[in-house]
């Protein structure tokens, strides 16, 4: 039943994509090949995963597509952490980040710096996970996103316990 669902879901998203192509919506072009490359990732085929963000990452920089630039580079980064390379992860964390800032993009600020502060934890770079998470929170808090706020406590404390540090935890 989950194949014919996942098949069914690719279908679909594929005829929405030419639908978006035929109206040139480079948004939702991006955003389909954003959502189709990560349910790649999720079935296990990263190198359809990379060819559908690349795909999106050739459509935004044709453009100019900035938030679509910065989204493409936070899935890399995504998809890098998840394949272990940190450093490659970080450098798309950044790129996305510093894009986002051009942007004022609050409400995506945020996801950036946790990630860097979860490779950076794992990384045994204790202070510079502590800034993401720490700048994180205050974007939060800026927001009233009490919720928010309390996830990234949380992922501070798993960061420390990761790091054998249980008294800070």
């Amino acid at each position: 039943e989950d194949k014919k669902d996942t098949l069914k879901f690719f279908k679909y998203r594929r005829k929405q994509l030419d639908i978006y192509r035929e109206n040139n919506d480079t948004a939702k072009i991006v955003s389909s090949f954003l959502d189709l490359g990560f349910y790649y990732s999720l079935i296990g085929n990263f190198p359809k995963t990379l060819e559908y963000y690349q795909d999106a990452l050739f459509t935004s920089k044709e453009v100019h597509y900035k938030k679509g630039i910065a989204n493409c580079f936070f899935q890399l980064g995504v998809m890098c952490m998840n394949q272990g390379d940190t450093a490659l992860a970080l450098e798309n964390y950044q790129k996305s980040l510093v894009i986002y800032y051009e942007l004022k993009a609050t409400n995506l600020i945020p996801d950036a710096l946790t990630k860097m502060g979860d490779l950076y934890g794992k990384e045994h770079k204790i202070a510079k996970a502590l800034e993401c998470y720490n700048k994180a929170i205050s974007l939060f808090e800026k927001e009233k996103l009490t919720n928010w706020v309390r996830n990234e406590y949380c992922f501070i404390g798993n960061m420390y316990l990761d790091n054998d540090d249980f008294k800070n935890a």
